[in-house]
């Protein structure tokens, strides 16, 4: 049974750590198979069957969050992408710390008051059933967030900046790891009531979810920002080969057009020549350049006024 409830969660890790980071390499491709069918079942087996001490104590919660590491960090290593692979470990240990939080204490508030025991882990003991029951829900989440989380990292770069990545991973760890302690100390010497809990930790829930989002939106931002950068520089190299070859009055003819002056007689009152001159310096520049009109050629030297000199100084002037 445990081993089943450790499956579902499974079927999230599958599209999170296999079909976005999956290697090329066989032997990786296989060993990362293996790692997110079998991982989390196991984990699991270990911490349910661990409960039948019936007291949580440090040792056992210290052990399945080194277990639960030690399982996403062998998807990490084993992905083709390193960065992205740590940014989804992170997100995935944070939910699935935190995930239980709700389920428990909304378990609590409707089932402790029917039975006998004050203690909810040890009735979950006496009556494996609910243990299983609550086990169960906590996976459906997780699983749930695990597609959410799919969905928005399709879209970001394959290389999202070191900083950033970083700076998530850190938080997204240390926040849940300090929660789960605190929340175990909390659960021991206070008395909160159930509601206000169960609240509280779909507050948390909320709050890791809407900083995933934001991390994986600002990657995606990023990658805008470099395709735009890139498509610039294809520009400019497209163009300047021709810039050596082309006379200083071409050029001048080149910025009138790239001003919005897309007519002969346009272009003739921008630079206070005759319409035949024109069409003689846009005659040279379509030979030159290999385009035939005004239309190709502005898309050709997009972006040249801004990035390039009017003209450099091996280049001899033709007459007009």
């Amino acid at each position: 049974m445990s081993f089943f409830l450790g499956f579902i969660i499974s079927i999230g890790f599958y599209p999170l750590f296999y079909v976005l980071n999956r290697p090329k390499e066989k032997w990786r491709r296989i060993a990362l198979l293996a790692v997110v069918i079998l991982g989390r079942p196991l984990c699991l087996l270990w911490e349910i069957s661990n409960l039948r001490q019936v007291e949580i104590h440090f040792g056992l919660i210290s052990g399945a969050i080194i277990l639960d590491l030690l399982t996403l960090f062998a998807c990490v290593i084993l992905g083709e992408n390193r960065l992205k692979g740590f940014v989804t470990a992170a997100f995935v240990f944070s939910i699935s710390t935190v995930a239980q939080v709700p389920v428990i204490y909304f378990f609590a508030l409707v089932v402790q008051p029917l039975l006998p025991s004050p203690y909810l882990v040890e009735v979950s003991v006496q009556i494996p059933r609910l243990h299983y029951f609550g086990v169960f829900i906590t996976n459906i989440i997780i699983t749930c967030c695990c597609f959410i989380a799919f969905r928005w990292l399709r879209i970001t770069q394959n290389n999202p900046p070191l900083k950033q990545t970083v700076f998530y991973c850190i938080f997204s760890v240390s926040f849940s790891i300090v929660f789960s302690f605190w929340f175990i100390e909390i659960a021991a010497i206070a008395s909160i009531p159930y509601l206000s809990t169960a609240f509280f930790g779909i507050l948390l829930l909320g709050m890791l979810l809407m900083s995933f989002y934001l991390i994986t939106k600002q990657f995606s931002l990023c990658e805008k920002c470099e395709k735009i950068e890139h498509s610039q520089k294809t520009l400019a190299s497209e163009y300047k080969q021709f810039l050596k070859n082309l006379s200083r009055r071409e050029l001048e003819v080149i910025e009138a057009v790239l001003a919005g002056n897309i007519s002969y007689k346009e272009i003739s009152e921008k630079l206070n020549i005759s319409v035949n001159t024109v069409k003689t310096h846009l005659k040279n520049i379509y030979q030159i350049t290999d385009v035939s009109s005004i239309t190709a050629l502005t898309v050709l030297f997009q972006g040249y006024s801004q990035s390039h000199p009017k003209i450099t100084p091996e280049i001899t002037p033709k007459s007009p």
